[in-house]
């Protein structure tokens, strides 16, 4: 594996952004994760993903842009090989098309202006809009 699997120390970020684009796939084995910056620029640089569950990003999986495993390295191990069966060049696209679509500036203001929207007019509470719209 250590042939096509390369663990990088830190980069700056023109070297950050050439390895990105010229990556097929970005791991995050997170055992604890909030709002992965690190996942955003990997997958707008069009990179497959494999992701922890704790990623808590589900449009990996419903958008065909990568796989999620579980937090051990057979889980890591099983994804990667699979990889092997999946056309890479699709799910990195997938994976700007997810960033596009619901991480872009507008869509983001968009969702935050829904949120507050139901919230004000009581059409959902904060915990019901949370739970329907967990991707």
């Amino acid at each position: 594996i250590g042939d096509y699997v390369s663990m990088l120390p830190p980069k700056s970020r023109e070297q950050k952004i050439d390895y990105l684009l010229s990556s097929d796939v970005f791991i995050l084995p997170s055992y604890e994760e909030g709002d992965s910056i690190a996942l955003k620029e990997a997958m707008s640089a069009g990179n497959a993903v494999i992701i922890s569950e704790q990623c808590r990003l589900n449009l990996v999986e419903k958008e065909n842009a990568g796989i999620i495993v579980k937090t051990n390295k057979n889980s890591i191990k099983d994804a990667l090989l699979d990889l092997n069966n999946l056309n890479l060049k699709e799910m990195g696209e997938n994976s700007k098309k997810i960033m596009l679509k619901y991480f872009d500036n507008e869509a983001c203001s968009d969702r935050v202006f829904k949120i507050y929207k139901d919230i004000h007019t009581g059409s959902l509470s904060s915990n019901d809009w949370i739970e329907n719209n967990e991707d």
